[in-house]
């Protein structure tokens, strides 16, 4: 028995420039709110958070679940560690849960958040729980936000927003970029319509921690193609390009990516939110 990790997201957490405040304490402070359930009663006090604990809480959704939360604490004169697990039984699957760990690390030098997502079978049965959406977490969203705060992920800078190129010099830099193995995985969309500019706002909240979202227009897509051969973004659509360029790119159909635009998409890059 263990847990299918669907997601995982690492970030390293410090204090934005001026803002005096202890990235830790902030981010625990987030997961506090986090898994508060409005309506059904006081939620988890920060403070509570600071030593070993469980409890249960109805689920935010529909058909009266509830959702098991469980975190130790980890420590020593330097270290210290917060693993908090929120498990919630997937919905006509009793042996079958969804489960969200996230861990809150205070090392020598900086903070880190780790967020994990997947699916856990409760009886022993190897076959396929399956799971309607990858629910995204708040609290990515509202750590990311929170401008006291500044979060990295393998030394690039997160903020949930997409990078516009749109001249020949940035473009020059993307492609250096794209060629690099210590890089998350970068989308590359040309948006052609209102839809797919949704799309692209909607991905860069979505990938945050696990991808960058740049847009391109004609000009820097042509010059882009014409720097790498092999990076051909489909008119209107997407490209995912992983680090290195060693693997097949992933492309998108302009169809796909304004599907992607809509609360309840129905195409790969949809998701909800916890």
């Amino acid at each position: 028995m263990g847990v299918q990790t669907l997601h995982v997201a690492d970030f390293e957490v410090r204090s934005a420039a001026g803002a005096l405040v202890d990235p830790y304490d902030v981010v625990l402070g987030h997961c506090s709110a986090w898994v508060r359930n409005p309506g059904a009663g006081p939620g988890l006090p920060v403070e509570q958070l600071r030593s070993p604990g469980t409890m249960r809480v109805p689920s935010r959704g529909p058909g009266g679940r509830q959702r098991t939360i469980t975190w130790e604490v980890e420590g020593d004169a330097t270290t210290e560690a917060v693993r908090l697990q929120v498990a919630e039984p997937l919905r006509n699957q009793a042996a079958a849960r969804f489960v969200t760990q996230v861990t809150i690390f205070r090392g020598l030098q900086c903070v880190g958040l780790r967020v994990a997502m997947g699916r856990e079978v409760l009886d022993g049965w190897l076959g396929q729980a399956e799971v309607d959406g990858i629910f995204r977490p708040g609290l990515i969203r509202n750590v990311v936000n929170n401008p006291t705060l500044d979060l990295s992920v393998l030394g690039q800078k997160t903020e949930g927003r997409f990078e516009r190129i749109r001249d020949v010099p940035a473009t020059r830099v993307l492609a250096e970029a794209l060629a690099k193995r210590a890089r998350l995985p970068i989308a590359i969309l040309q948006p052609r319509s209102q839809e797919g500019w949704k799309a692209a706002a909607r991905l860069s909240e979505h990938l945050v921690g696990l991808a960058q979202v740049v847009t391109l227009n004609y000009v820097t897509a042509s010059t882009l193609r014409w720097l790498l051969p092999t990076v051909v973004v489909p008119d209107g659509g997407a490209l995912l390009v992983w680090p290195g360029m060693a693997a097949d790119h992933l492309p998108s159909s302009r169809q796909d990516l304004e599907e992607a635009s809509g609360e309840s998409s129905g195409s790969n890059c949809s998701g909800k939110r916890q």
